[in-house]
């Protein structure tokens, strides 16, 4: 069981961030009652903001600023809050994640095998915003830090050649311009 910090909201039901079945209800009321915490609190074993990334719902990890969060916090396959944004076209999420001064837009995923199929890891979120094919985000990232574009994934692969290997044609016409290219 939790121990919830004093007083306690009674809409919030703290033992339902245990319970993925009601885990995203417990913790949207946690965020949108009035309680101020100063110990962390996990969902699921995860810190609240990577909690709500990797369930793919973007309005919860937006209210992110009600409790203090580490943006590059991991989970078992090597994501962080900003890969599953990246991976699910959180474009909103995405953007507030990179106005953190401490994200690290240069970290990189695990190997993840689901149903047989292996997903090379060492990708970062750029990686993933180019094979989703959502030029806002690798455009955002981009001109975040331009030095992603550097980065390789385990097999060797740039962002740009992942986009090409996908034929995410605007994807590759932007990271193609000259004043985006890293030697």
């Amino acid at each position: 069981m939790l121990v919830p910090p004093s007083p306690l909201p009674p809409h919030v039901d703290w033992d339902g961030l245990t319970s993925l079945s009601t885990a995203l209800d417990a913790l949207r009321d946690l965020m949108l009652s009035d309680v101020l915490l100063d110990v962390p609190i996990f969902v699921m074993g995860q810190p609240p903001l990577l909690f709500a990334a990797s369930m793919y719902d973007e309005d919860m990890a937006m209210l992110r600023h009600r409790i203090p969060v580490d943006v590059n916090v991991v989970d078992n396959h090597g994501f962080t809050a900003l890969h599953y944004a990246a991976d699910s076209d959180a474009v909103d999420l995405v953007r507030a994640l990179l106005e953190c001064p401490d994200v690290d837009v240069h970290a990189t995923t695990e190997d993840l095998s689901v149903l047989g199929h292996v997903e090379s890891g060492g990708r970062t979120p750029l990686h993933l915003a180019s094979l989703r094919g959502n030029l806002a985000i690798v455009e955002a990232l981009v001109l975040h830090d331009a030095s992603v574009l550097s980065d390789v994934d385990w097999d060797g692969n740039s962002s740009l050649r992942l986009a090409q290997l996908h034929g995410r044609t605007s994807i590759q016409e932007f990271l193609q311009v000259p004043n985006h290219s890293v030697i």
